[in-house]
């Protein structure tokens, strides 16, 4: 299977029709593989995942009708590439799970096929709104990233973006 072909299978193959999921996704516990039976791919499929660690800034503003308020800044710091195989099995790609938010910085993961994904395919504006969010998947937000060959990205908030001072 050249790497086109199997960029549409990974990304619209026949994930689970019931839940309205994908073939290969992320979650905030790692790279996921669903797929129906018959439909397997007849050798294991090497993914990819970059991850930039998002470390926030508060800046404290001085607003004359309401008082303080917070400036929120970020910048992106690359983690590395990790390189997965799926296929065999449906589930949690074992040891696919980003790093854990702090109060300050947050992870984005690009799953994605070819070449590692640079700062500039990022994006510029992220959803802090769920931060600190104590549901299960922490607020991770599914975010757009440029690039040929990307099958998803996700943003994990840090717990608490407005107390990081410059």
């Amino acid at each position: 299977m050249d790497t086109r072909t199997r960029y549409r299978f990974l990304l619209d193959g026949p994930g689970d029709v019931l839940r309205n999921q994908r073939t290969l996704y992320l979650k905030p516990e790692g790279v996921f593989f669903g797929i129906r039976t018959l439909q397997r791919p007849c050798e294991p499929q090497e993914v990819a995942v970059t991850r930039f660690r998002v470390v926030t800034r508060a800046e404290v503003q001085k607003d004359r009708k309401t008082g303080q308020t917070y400036d929120l800044s970020f910048a992106y710091e690359a983690l590395g590439v990790r390189k997965f195989t799926v296929g065999a099995g449906d589930g949690l790609v074992g040891d696919s799970r980003p790093p854990a938010p702090t109060a300050c910085e947050g992870t984005l993961s690009v799953l994605h096929l070819g070449d590692e994904i640079k700062k500039d395919a990022l994006p510029e504006q992220l959803d802090f709104r769920h931060s600190g969010s104590t549901s299960a998947d922490g607020g991770a937000t599914s975010v757009k990233v440029a690039g040929d060959l990307v099958l998803d990205a996700q943003f994990l908030p840090p717990t608490a973006p407005d107390t990081c001072k410059g």
